[in-house]
């Protein structure tokens, strides 16, 4: 299980929280069999879905387990601990968990521009903003990021495990917030300290997830926003503007850094409701 859980740290490049996720599903898994899950079968795997399902476990729930097991399986392979994944080809059952909601692109560029001045920490807030939204890094990635992670020629973020690399390009307007915080306000920030965290706060240690979530509701106030922002909201509107422009959900889920491909069904998911909303609207026909 250690073993595991340095696989999904190292390449998988999973948080914390979610390798332990992972392992918890594992461990209940070979809870309900008695015996090591390594061992299952098809059958195994089959009779534990049923198992969470007369138990009222949801289908989000259901199939986040199976992903989890596939994972562990396909580590397993890996290691030459096993040749056989009974998960392989069980059908995921469907997602009923509702749509995220996700900014227009009219509120994000509103959210962007909300950091107004030439301060220290406007320069530093608009840069985090913009990177976020840029590139739809988890809020943990974007506190966690060191200077060695952008490249400001190739404007390009790479988050780097033992064994993978994730690569994620951003514009032009994300390019320059960062060099402009880079250059002018970081210095400032770290008071002659030598932290390597990329964004810090005013003390000059790193910027934590608490202090950016009462960022986010801040500037979601001075842009004059209705929606409750959080800052995984930029995480699924990235997606979301990404598929409405026409990128494939492949390079989506990989910019993401998503394991299971089903994870970006939900944005196609948001686009057709979107499309459907206007055709209502607009089309004298429509109703």
């Amino acid at each position: 299980m250690e073993a595991f859980v340095t696989y999904l740290k190292n390449e998988k490049c999973l948080s914390d929280a979610t390798a332990a996720s992972y392992l918890q599903d594992v461990r209940r898994f070979s809870a309900f069999l008695g015996r090591d899950a390594a061992k299952a079968s098809r059958e195994d795997a089959e009779a534990y879905i049923l198992h969470m399902q007369s138990h009222g476990r949801s289908p989000a729930t259901v199939r986040r387990s199976l992903c989890s097991l596939h994972i562990y399986y396909r580590f397993l392979e890996a290691t030459g601990k096993t040749t056989i994944d009974p998960t392989a080809h069980i059908p995921r059952p469907e997602n009923d968990r509702k749509l995220p909601l996700i900014l227009t692109a009219g509120e994000a560029i509103r959210l962007m521009s909300a950091p107004v001045g030439d301060s220290p920490l406007a320069l530093r807030d608009r840069a985090m903003l913009e990177l976020l939204y840029a590139t739809g890094i988890t809020v943990s990635e974007l506190v966690g990021l060191r200077i060695e992670n952008i490249n400001l020629r190739r404007r390009t973020l790479v988050l780097r495990g033992a064994h993978r690399t994730r690569t994620v390009p951003f514009g032009r307007p994300a390019a320059a917030a960062l060099n402009e915080y880079i250059r002018k306000a970081r210095p400032l920030l770290l008071r002659g300290g030598g932290e390597v965290a990329l964004f810090v706060n005013y003390t000059g240690t790193p910027m934590s997830r608490q202090g950016f979530w009462k960022l986010i509701k801040k500037y979601k106030e001075q842009a004059g926003i209705d929606k409750e922002i959080t800052p995984h909201m930029l995480r699924h509107s990235f997606a979301a503007h990404l598929l409405e422009g026409g990128a494939d959900l492949g390079s989506i889920q990989e910019m993401m850094g998503f394991i299971d491909p089903s994870s970006t069904s939900v944005y196609t998911k948001i686009v057709e409701n979107q499309l459907a909303d206007v055709y209502k609207k607009a089309h004298p026909r429509a109703n």
